[in-house]
């Protein structure tokens, strides 16, 4: 019996996308999660370590964006390994994005609930159990607001990354009128404390940091614009949000040391927010980066719902998650399955030793699927546009992005041998059990296939 899928509502602007995008990208979390490990792994030269991993990053946006134009679909990077390799590889791209994408819920889940916890009751320190249990209460709101449209929660992620972005302003003006304790010019500073090695590992840290724009692709057929609105969305998004990133970086780096910096790699906002004096900053960046994190989940979950419906759609999920509500046009038996297995994720890293190791462990991983994702796009472009493009458009749509997927390669190869054992075997587990997977649903989705042209 053939399945009728309906169609997603069309709701969303070239700004709507946009912030999707750059609110995913997380700017105040993501420099309190990521900017105490990439000093520690790189010193002074950490903000190098973030344009470094930029270049390529802009490199696989592009070949984002000319993929969307051509085929948006809300699979994104799925659809087109998939489209360009076949079902086997392309179901390896679906676990990986669910991979990378477990991971960015918890780990923007998790800090939303330690701020959350750190603002209701800053003189207690909860522990991983509890903080797990608010993570999950964080997630079904998220899910709940996925559940009524794509633009209510295009409308408050606008709001939160509003108020994100006036209050790193103010910590940037703060910062420049403090005393300087550290050198500002740390990007004109080559490899003078940590080597080469210090800066590779913390621009595969930047990978986590500059992560989110893509999540406008995954939008791509609920915009009310034309099919290249979402790219051109996610390359605005990582661009205003990856620049603004590492003058914050840069400018921060004036008013710490590389040693205090490492020693407050769990929460480097609140150890900058210490050296302002402490008191009402303390407060407003804990407030801040609550919003930042809670915004990012909003999106990373929408992300991941579109994500999945599309898989299911075409059978490597269970087709159930397909469904679509027929009133508000949002793909709501994805929404609810990723809502399930998300919360049981969640639960169960809550039941790690501290919330540091669970945090650190999931940011770590979340980075090399992440990485791993954007080579496999970038590849796929190539893959896609080298039979047919020829001349100026061979250079965009093939050269390029082969050039992104190497040089993003390389980087992924070294966070992966570089890593500590347990970071090394989460990534090489996670990597690895993909293949059966691939194997698994390929089959799977050939049967829908065959189920759908009955």
């Amino acid at each position: 019996m053939a399945v009728t899928d309906r169609a997603l509502k069309r709701v969303l602007s070239l700004r709507d996308l946009a912030v999707i995008g750059s609110a995913s990208m997380a700017p105040a979390y993501s420099l309190a999660a990521t900017l105490g490990l990439m000093v520690a792994a790189a010193g002074y030269d950490a903000p190098l370590a973030l344009l470094m991993l930029c270049v390529p990053m802009t490199l696989v946006a592009f070949a984002f964006g000319h993929l969307v134009r051509a085929h948006p679909s809300a699979g994104s990077s799925y659809a087109w390994i998939r489209m360009a390799f076949g079902r086997g590889v392309g179901s390896y791209g679906a676990w990986t994005l669910l991979c990378a994408n477990f991971f960015a819920t918890m780990a923007t889940a998790w800090p939303a609930a330690t701020y959350t916890l750190a603002l209701l009751a800053p003189e207690r320190t909860p522990s991983a159990f509890v903080v797990g249990l608010v993570a999950m209460v964080w997630i079904v709101a998220a899910s709940a607001l996925l559940y009524a449209g794509a633009r209510p929660t295009a409308e408050v992620s606008a709001a939160m990354l509003a108020a994100e972005f006036a209050v790193l302003g103010a910590l940037v003006v703060a910062i420049l009128l403090h005393p300087s304790v550290a050198p500002a010019h740390a990007v004109l500073r080559s490899f003078h404390h940590t080597g080469f090695a210090g800066v590779l590992g913390a621009a595969v840290l930047s990978i986590w940091v500059v992560d989110g724009w893509e999540a406008s692709a995954a939008s791509s057929e609920e915009r009310l614009g034309a099919s290249r609105e979402p790219g051109l969305a996610g390359v605005t998004a990582l661009a205003v949000t990856a620049v603004a990133l590492a003058l914050f970086a840069t400018v921060a780096l004036r008013l710490g040391t590389v040693d205090g910096y490492a020693k407050h790699s769990a929460d480097a906002m609140e150890y900058v927010a210490q050296q302002l004096g402490g008191g009402l900053w303390l407060r407003v960046v804990a407030a801040t980066v609550l919003v930042s994190s809670a915004a990012s989940l909003f999106t990373t979950m929408l992300y991941l719902s579109r994500s999945a419906f599309a898989m299911a759609r075409d059978g490597v999920l269970p087709r159930r998650l397909a469904h679509v509500h027929p009133r508000l046009g949002t793909p709501d038996g994805a929404i609810l399955g990723m809502l399930i297995v998300t919360v049981i994720s969640t639960g169960l890293a809550g039941l790690s030793p501290s919330v540091n190791v669970a945090l650190n462990a999931i940011v770590d991983a979340s980075s090399v699927f992440l990485g791993a994702l954007f080579v496999l796009s970038a590849l796929a472009c190539a893959a896609v546009f080298a039979p047919h493009a020829r001349g100026l458009q061979r250079l965009r749509t093939v050269t390029l992005p082969l050039l992104g997927a190497l040089w993003l390669g390389a980087i992924v190869v070294y966070g992966v041998v570089g890593a500590d054992g347990v970071q090394r075997w989460i990534a090489a587990s996670g990597l690895i059990l993909g293949v059966p997977f691939a194997l698994l649903r390929r089959g799977a989705a050939g049967v829908a296939v065959a189920e759908e042209a009955a």
